[in-house]
This record gives C-alpha cells, structure tokens and sequence, in this order.
C-alpha cells in the first residue's frame, strides 16, 4: 500500500484496494460456513488486522466496521435478509462500506 501518504494528506482514499479485499474475501471473515463464510474466531481476525496494518493500518478500520456489521446480520437479521446479505459479503460481491 504504497499511497499511504497521499490519502494520510486528505486525498481520495483507494476504494479499489478495499474492492480487492473483498473479493478476497477479507470482508467477510465473521461470517458463518452456511453463507459461504469462513467463521474465523477473533483472534484470525485480529492477526489479519495485524498484518493489513502493516501496509496500512486505515484499512483496518474498515474490516472492523464490516465485522461488526456481518455480527448484527448473524445476530438479529430475520433469514430472509440474512439470506439476502450474507452470502454476497462472504463473496465480496457486496459490502455495507462499498454501497
């Protein structure tokens, strides 16, 4: 992540380096196998935080964001929206944060 610089300055920030994330599937750690997630514990959520912040630790404020929201769906969303969400996150075909 070699514009960190830029963006630190108040430049435009690289959505596409978040777009690539999530079809990594970066986005979607928290969620469960059943929606096509991995259901990563806490602890693989934090090394990855850990090592993306490497490169540049602002990206990780967007993983967080997306894990807390990815744990409301599974909380408290009906099936039929987690249905709807879920499985598109955990494929990086959608994301609260790339709207």
């Amino acid at each position: 992540m070699p514009h960190y610089a830029h963006w630190d300055r108040g430049e435009r920030f690289a959505k596409a380096k978040l777009i690539e994330l999530a079809a990594l599937g970066v986005l979607g750690l928290r969620i469960p196998e059943k929606f096509g997630g991995h259901r990563a514990d806490f602890v693989t959520c934090g090394v990855l935080n850990e090592e993306i912040a490497r490169g540049d630790f602002n990206y990780t404020l967007f993983l967080q964001i997306e894990a807390i929201i990815t744990m409301l769906l599974v909380a408290f969303a009906e099936g039929d929206v987690q249905a709807e969400w879920l499985p598109r996150m955990a494929a990086g075909k959608r994301s609260w944060l790339l709207r």
